[in-house]
């Protein structure tokens, strides 16, 4: 496991084919999909979105592990964790700029 120093945030990002269902069977069947006007207006207004995995000790952020957020697109730096070879993102936490509740 990645873990965040000071202010940094650890994030699993997602696309849009791997958090929406129908996005998710396209793609196993070989069929592309075009994105819908939300994604498009917020990959225009430059935000992404991802689910918060750790955070730094120092990081002034009310989300917690688990929560989704969006931030700042290309903020960050991905890396990958050498023991489970999985990609995440680590950026500031002012580069959060959201946090979703269901």
């Amino acid at each position: 496991m990645i873990d965040p120093e000071g202010y940094r945030v650890v994030l699993k990002y997602e696309t849009i084919y791997e958090v929406d269902p129908a996005f998710i069977r396209a793609k196993r069947a070989g069929i592309e999909l075009p994105e819908d006007h939300d994604d498009m207006q917020r990959r225009n207004a430059g935000i992404d979105k991802g689910t918060v995995v750790a955070i730094g000790p120092k990081a002034d952020l009310k989300a917690k592990p688990g929560d989704r957020v969006g931030f700042a697109k290309h903020s960050g730096k991905i890396v990958e964790d050498e023991k489970d070879h999985k990609k995440y993102l680590i950026l500031n936490d002012e580069d959060i700029l959201y946090v979703q509740r269901f």
